[in-house]
């Protein structure tokens, strides 16, 4: 009954009055991820995106592994500022997906946003893993490593760089040659 409530308050555009059913059904339905995620999708449709964060939250609860949730709690909480918070789910997605370079990306610049460079290098060095010319990671690296001090280290991936964009070659190089 109050899915189908919350079905007519929806078409209804009452989006809000919709959520607070689906949140009732959830709760009345204890072990279930199922219902939480419906509620999830209408609080952030209804534009109550830290309701929609404790729906997600609550998903999790009831299944700790479930992708989907750490992906929609990433999102939410990088939109909501709050990058460490989300590379902890983004990661839990790019460990369950090692081969999915879209995943390590993001999280590694969700990393760069909560300022942690080792975590951030760590998952630049695995885009690189499955993406050995990816210039963004290169280029992060190279700037990371040369903040560390590891001139050598900052040089190898600007001379990548280099042989991979012949317009900006002379440049990279020149950067390169700075670096050794």
């Amino acid at each position: 009954a109050h899915e189908r409530l919350a079905a007519l308050l929806a078409g209804q555009g009452a989006k809000a009055e919709a959520a607070a059913s689906l949140k009732a059904v959830a709760q009345l339905q204890p072990g279930e991820a199922k219902p939480w995620k419906r509620y999830a999708r209408a609080v952030e449709e209804a534009g109550e995106v830290e309701a929609a964060v404790e729906g997600w939250r609550q998903v999790l609860a009831e299944d700790a592994e479930d992708p989907h949730a750490h992906d929609e709690l990433g999102r939410l909480l990088t939109r909501l500022g709050r990058p460490g918070e989300a590379a902890i789910h983004l990661r839990a997605v790019a460990e369950a997906d090692p081969e999915n370079l879209r995943r390590w990306k993001r999280l590694a610049a969700t990393l760069q946003d909560a300022v942690d460079i080792d975590g951030e290098a760590e998952a630049w060095r695995r885009v690189l893993a499955l993406a050995g010319g990816d210039g963004q990671a290169h280029e992060r690296l190279a700037q990371i490593l040369g903040a560390q001090g590891d001139k050598a280290g900052a040089a190898g991936h600007v001379r990548v760089l280099a042989e991979a964009d012949s317009a900006k070659a002379r440049s990279w190089r020149r950067l390169a040659r700075l670096l050794d």
